[in-house]
């Protein structure tokens, strides 16, 4: 093995155990129990940015019921009763519906049924429906390691609280998504006078991140930060206080919690998610971010010491070989087969007089005395053997007289002389 591959071996070698080293050695060394820090965004009770705390709250908060969604939506939605008090809860990532489960859930709403959508994305579909009245909007990232959250009610206790994102061992702030409602193609002098569809309740570093809509009888409420209601902070006094004035907008009677709308199906409605890119997700992470460097430093070593020249493999060429006799004996063979002496002789003449356009530049088209005597002197070629080419192009081939075997060898030896004296006084 050369230098040059035991440096790069022993560069990567030094990246892949950065990684462990900040996956496994640092979780032994700052604790016994160690945490999965990523937005999971699951119902269980351990992990920092799981549901778990949330559920229990809505079970609570549930008196007439609680029961989970976890397959068919419009099957569990035709089955209530249109007097019952319902309420859909929704709470995740991203809400992934069939076209047939939105429209029996927006059905359920416009029967007076409430639904609550606590995600950071929704449908293009639902979308199109909550911007019936012309009142544009879209759901955007806002990168920060810590927000202000706020209610537009001023009665509220809650009033410029602060939320900040933790990541590894909880001890560390890292900037993530938080989304918000961006309100910017809004423009005044077009949909000023236009009728809202919607109620502003809630903010997050003044941008708006909570909304009431009207659908048909009922409402849809959108909250865009999921994060805010996961364990870590449902666990502290703000992050409770926040869930439970979100808690206050509705009515609650029996919840109808989904958990199959986290996961994709084969015929979902389609939507533009503005997630993190793979390489973003990465840079965000601290022990993936020092390993992406090291790799990156091995790749541009690697290509370092390869940029040198190096010789290209000589390719084995095949000899050339002289195949002009088994040319002349193919076409001598064919012309003795078919015994044309005078076609023979025609292409001979053809090819003197080519032999005159390019060597001599003469013009072919027609031969006096004059220009047989030109070509004479300028081939330095006795007239009378000059003079004997044309004058048997004359009289046989451009003729309708027979060409015999004898006539055709006289003609060749003519040929042959003229090109002897050419090529000997060159």
């Amino acid at each position: 093995m050369n230098r040059n591959k035991v440096v790069i071996l022993i560069v990567i070698l030094l990246a892949i155990l950065t990684g462990v080293y900040f996956t496994w050695f640092n979780n032994i060394k700052k604790g016994n129990k160690s945490y999965n820090w990523f937005k999971t965004y699951e119902d269980g009770l351990v992990e920092p940015y799981d549901f778990g705390l949330f559920k229990k709250l809505l079970i609570h908060e549930s008196p007439q019921g609680f029961t989970e969604v976890r397959s068919d939506l419009t099957k569990k939605l035709s089955t209530l009763k249109q007097s019952d008090s319902n309420t859909y809860f929704f709470i995740g990532q991203y809400c992934i519906y069939t076209k047939r489960e939105l429209d029996s859930l927006l059905g359920f709403v416009s029967r007076g049924g409430q639904a609550v959508l606590i995600v950071e994305q929704i449908p293009d579909t639902l979308y199109k429906v909550l911007q019936e009245f012309g009142k544009p909007f879209k759901i955007k990232p806002l990168v920060s390691e810590k927000v202000m959250v706020n209610f537009k009610n001023s009665s509220s206790p809650i009033q410029n609280y602060k939320f900040n994102y933790r990541f590894f061992e909880g001890n560390l702030k890292q900037v993530t998504d938080w989304s918000y409602i961006d309100e910017s193609e809004q423009l005044e002098y077009y949909y000023g006078n236009m009728y809202s569809r919607y109620l502003r309740l809630g903010t997050i570093n003044k941008a708006l991140n909570y909304a009431k809509f009207r659908v048909g009888n009922g409402y849809i409420y959108l909250h865009t930060n999921p994060i805010l209601f996961t364990n870590y902070f449902m666990a502290n006094d703000t992050g409770f206080m926040h869930a439970q004035h979100v808690f206050a907008e509705l009515h609650t009677g029996t919840i109808l919690y989904d958990i199959a709308a986290r996961y994709d199906k084969e015929d979902s409605e389609s939507f533009a998610r503005q997630s993190d890119s793979p390489l973003t997700y990465i840079l965000k992470q601290k022990s993936l971010k020092l390993a992406w460097y090291f790799l990156l430093a091995a790749v541009i070593l690697f290509f370092l010491f390869k940029a040198k020249r190096e010789q290209r493999i000589i390719p084995v060429l095949e000899q050339k070989r002289n195949t002009s006799l088994n040319f002349i004996e193919t076409i001598s063979g064919l012309y003795f087969k078919f015994n044309d002496h005078k076609k023979m002789a025609r292409i001979k003449m053809n090819l003197f007089n080519a032999f005159l356009r390019t060597k001599l530049a003469i013009n072919t088209k027609s031969f006096d005395e004059e220009t047989i005597l030109h070509i004479s002197n300028k081939a330095k070629v006795p007239l009378q053997d000059t003079r004997n080419i044309f004058e048997f192009n004359e009289k046989f081939i451009q003729s309708n007289s027979a060409l015999e075997a004898a006539e055709l060898i006289q003609f060749n030896t003519y040929i042959e002389t003229f090109y002897h004296y050419y090529n000997a006084k060159k």
